[in-house]
């Protein structure tokens, strides 16, 4: 890969056959004083050790049941079939949440100061290091470029700050409230989802991160309530403006 071309001169080797030819280094680290070397030509050698293909197993029972542990392939497909169904209609809520909130803040536009955003993007990117790179030490994961234009940082950090202030001016005018039995009860949903035993998942929510939980679900219920009393309009209904008057009669043909 260093030496553009390389791959398309050994289609079509075998293994143990062996390949020579030229290229042009490029990409050199810069010289002492700074300088970005010129591309160099070389010459190359490459060795074919061996060459492998992929073989696709049958698609039967057997493959069924040793990849996806089902009983059957009538009923790996069964499964399939409903997580890709579950999949359609979260992606369909998705939208139609996104869409919701958008125009909630396109009537309410919100300002949010340029050093409040940046210290947002900051967080942000600082959160996807973290992410990305448990096992770095955290003096070493703060100088990794992660390669993301500021400017989008600092867009998404703008639209989540201000889908925060109207989710959350909404929650209030509402009093959108977030029961015990609401907290329990999504308590119990992830113990069943991690395999936390109940006791173990209430004892480390008992804190900040169980206040955290509450303003999620505060969050979520505000959503939920958008989106129930939202009215879809599809795209292609034409304005009142446009819409043809109906046919009359007439003696003409």
């Amino acid at each position: 890969s260093p030496i553009p071309g390389t791959g398309k001169a050994i289609l079509g080797r075998k293994g143990g056959e062996s390949k020579d030819g030229t290229g042009t280094l490029d990409g050199l680290p810069p010289t002492a004083e700074g300088a970005e070397p010129a591309p160099r030509p070389v010459r190359t050698t490459v060795h074919v050790r061996q060459v492998l293909h992929r073989v696709l197993p049958a698609l039967d029972d057997d493959f069924a049941h040793s990849f996806a542990g089902a009983e059957s392939l009538a009923t790996w497909r069964e499964q399939v079939r409903a997580r890709l169904e579950q999949n359609r209609i979260e992606n369909q809520k998705t939208m139609l949440t996104d869409r919701v909130i958008d125009a909630i803040i396109k009537a309410n536009p919100v300002e949010v100061g340029a050093e409040t955003v940046g210290r947002m993007a900051d967080a942000a990117e600082s959160a996807t290091r973290d992410r990305l790179l448990p096992n770095l030490p955290p003096e070493e994961r703060a100088k990794i470029d992660l390669g993301i234009p500021r400017d989008l940082s600092e867009n998404q950090a703008r639209e989540t700050l201000a889908r925060q202030i109207v989710l959350g001016a909404i929650a209030d005018k509402e009093d959108v409230q977030v029961t015990d039995e609401d907290f329990a009860a999504r308590l119990s949903e992830i113990a069943a989802e991690t395999g936390m035993p109940l006791p173990r998942l209430m004892a480390r929510l008992s804190g900040e991160d169980g206040d955290h939980l509450r303003r999620r679900l505060r969050v979520e219920k505000t959503i939920d309530m958008l989106t129930r009393y939202a009215v879809v309009v599809p795209k292609t209904t034409a304005p009142a403006d446009e819409v043809p008057p109906p046919a009359q009669e007439t003696d003409k043909p």
